[in-house]
């Protein structure tokens, strides 16, 4: 096997685990929160105008500032849609997880008075 391949399949792996978890949801959503107020206090929000057409910067606006402000729209929609999802699911599986511990010890302790002998059984 090719080692840049396997080496791009143990990465994939270790970030599919990672965000599998409730931690690793919040994680990804403290990051694009991050990158989105990174950009907003640079003050890409008064660029985002180019896209509608009534850019105020001037003739000319260099790819730069149009990257950035692509950026800056994607990471809106990220800050906006998928942050709140990550989060609420993160919520979730991690209440999930605990109902799925709570109840597994819960049976475990049932079971256990249900082996050992009463001393009425003596």
């Amino acid at each position: 096997m090719n080692p840049l391949l396997r080496y791009l399949g143990a990465g994939a792996r270790l970030l599919r685990s990672s965000l599998l978890t409730p931690a690793g949801k919040l994680v990804a959503a403290a990051l694009l929160a991050a990158a989105y107020l990174v950009l907003h206090l640079a003050g890409f929000s008064e660029h985002v105008g180019l896209v509608m057409g009534t850019a105020h910067g001037g003739a000319h606006l260099g790819r730069a500032t149009i990257f950035l402000t692509a950026a800056y729209m994607l990471l809106y929609l990220g800050f906006m849609v998928i942050s709140p999802i990550l989060v609420i699911s993160a919520l979730l599986q991690a209440a999930v997880n605990f109902g799925w511990d709570w109840g597994l010890e819960t049976r475990q302790a049932g079971e256990a008075e249900e082996t050992a002998p009463s001393t009425l059984e003596r």
